[in-house]
């Protein structure tokens, strides 16, 4: 991948973020033992940097207060199905939004997949470690 379609890549990602953070904003402004909180947001621990990256280039307005939460996909969803709440649920895994949906614990609203990745495996030149694909992983 060159460093413009790393640069693509990012900003893009950058919007999408303005995207959730407005519309979260939009749809809620909930306040959190004495604490003024404008969106509460769950999402999976690895996505903690992308969040951060959002958050300090902008995509929240002035004076607006957006509350993070990370943990891993299963830990929120097993909280939000317990009552916790939340205004938005950003899952690293496919299955928990399923599940929430089962327990109508989302509403009415559906999942939307926001992004898709890939795992790479990286390895020392000498590693003498071998991987093979499980069938059906994708």
């Amino acid at each position: 991948m060159t460093t413009n379609q790393l640069i693509l890549r990012q900003r893009r990602l950058i919007g999408a973020w303005s995207l959730i953070v407005a519309l979260a904003l939009a749809c809620t402004h909930q306040a959190l033992a004495g604490e003024r909180v404008d969106a509460r947001i769950f999402a999976a621990a690895s996505l903690a940097g992308v969040i951060e990256q959002a958050a300090s280039a902008g995509a929240l307005e002035p004076g607006r207060r957006l509350r993070l939460v990370h943990a891993s996909s299963g830990q929120l969803a097993r909280q939000l199905m317990a009552g916790a709440g939340a205004d938005l649920f950003i899952a690293a895994d496919p299955r928990w939004t399923r599940e929430l949906g089962t327990t109508q614990t989302a509403g009415d609203s559906a999942p939307v997949a926001l992004f898709t990745g890939s795992l790479v495996l990286v390895a020392p030149l000498e590693s003498t470690v071998s991987f093979a694909p499980v069938p059906g992983a994708d």
